[in-house]
């Protein structure tokens, strides 16, 4: 219970924070602007997804095993590797907004270039100090770190934009004086908690596992990007950038739902699982493994499935109040935007498996076909109609779930 207070009290600030920026982004923005800056926002985390994700996910699965004799060396090693990983996220950056002004031809996505590459660098070393930390079951520091992150990148841009007007220069500036406040308060952390670079045998060793990591998560992040970010794109297509805005906006109300259970459930649960995995000794301790997956996963749709569809019965009455009437026609896409974002979070659990068994690449197999099938669903549905892509969204999460799990028990147990 104790270790539950500060993940409970931290996903209680993400609630508030959330919903003050609805509040004033519905209020300063228009469905237009807020369109193109939800597209923005969907390229802040290729670092975490891409280039930094093997570091991450070496880091979360193996603090546990080395915390205690190499700490500090290999809190140097993470610092390290996170600095060498900063080339390749300008070449993908990079890469990403020439092929948007291609697209699109507007000026902007090239001039967003450095901004991009600052906030990725900056929450690619959030998302470490959170995944270290939270290994380490420093719930009061993870939420400090991650708390301050969300009240900079959320309020900030905000902020900007009361100051200078609605425009997409003034959010990105604000952006940009988040990274640079979170990329300051990280280093200083990082030199502080980082030792010596320790033994050559510790830094060979890791240096050794992190490829196999940076092969697997890095296509993972391919799916993962499909999954959360595809589908503001596909609007953006087919439709204009208003019903862009205004599917952003349903999408990051009725995401806190799922996005703040999910993130109670794996905080608690993940080291957990990882102790019971690295336990594991037979088929039957795998199994008790995925029955957990199985118990996790069950509780987190039903819970998730009601909070929305509560969401929804109140979506009119937030007009006014906490959305502007501007963005109204937002509500009726609170319930299609929440089951997309539950089939994000939806094999989250089961991946704890898998990962267990450091099987990345059964995750990344995984998570190539049940986000194909999502985004494939989402952009033949929105060549049909609007109605229909709003639809596909609300079988997604069920299709996602049920995919997920047939592969993963395969993968990890030799079961269909």
């Amino acid at each position: 219970m104790t270790r539950l207070v500060p993940i409970v009290c931290g996903q209680g600030f993400t609630l508030l924070v959330g919903i003050l920026g609805l509040q004033l982004a519905s209020r300063l923005l228009t469905p237009e602007t807020y369109g193109t800056y939800a597209l923005l926002l969907t390229l802040t985390g290729l670092g975490l997804q891409f280039t930094h994700a093997g570091l991450y996910n070496h880091a979360i699965r193996c603090w546990q095993r080395e915390a205690a004799t190499n700490g500090p060396g290999y809190l140097a090693f993470l610092r390290r590797e996170h600095q060498r990983s900063v080339g390749p996220l300008i070449a993908l950056v990079g890469c990403v907004c020439v092929a948007v002004w291609l697209w699109q031809r507007e000026a902007f996505w090239l001039g967003v270039v450095p901004v991009l590459v600052l906030v990725n660098a900056a929450q690619a070393a959030g998302g470490l100090a959170q995944g270290v930390l939270n290994a380490a079951e420093r719930h009061w520091a993870v939420f400090g770190v991650a708390g301050g992150a969300l009240l900079t990148r959320t309020l900030l841009p905000l902020a900007v934009v009361a100051w200078w007007g609605p425009s997409l220069p003034a959010l990105v500036g604000g952006l940009t004086v988040h990274a640079l406040i979170l990329g300051a308060a990280l280093l200083a952390l990082a030199a502080k908690a980082a030792g010596p670079a320790g033994a050559a045998a510790d830094q060979a060793r890791w240096a050794g596992e992190l490829p196999g990591y940076q092969r697997s998560y890095f296509w993972l992040g391919v799916g993962g990007w499909l999954l959360q970010s595809a589908d503001r794109w596909l609007v953006f297509a087919f439709f204009d950038e208003r019903l862009t805005g205004l599917f952003a906006l349903a999408s990051s109300l009725a995401g806190i739902v799922p996005t703040m259970l999910a993130g109670v459930m794996l905080q608690s649960a993940f080291p957990q699982v990882f102790r019971q995995s690295d336990a594991a000794a037979a088929a039957n301790d795998w199994r008790a493994v995925a029955r957990q997956c199985d118990r996790l996963t069950a509780v987190f749709l039903v819970t998730a499935m009601l909070g929305l569809l509560a969401l929804a019965a109140l979506g009119p009455h937030l007009v006014g109040w906490l959305v502007d009437a501007r963005f109204a026609a937002a509500m009726p896409l609170v319930l299609a935007a929440g089951m997309a974002a539950v089939s994000v979070q939806v094999n989250q659990f089961y991946y704890l498996l898998l990962q267990g068994q450091q099987r990345g690449e059964r995750m990344v197999a995984v998570m190539t076909v049940v986000a194909g099938v999502k985004t494939a669903g989402s952009a033949v549905a929105a060549l049909v109609s609007w109605e229909w892509f709003l639809g596909w969204q609300c079988v997604s999460a069920g299709v996602s779930a049920w995919l997920g799990r047939q592969l993963i028990r395969r993968a990890a147990l030799g079961q269909a």
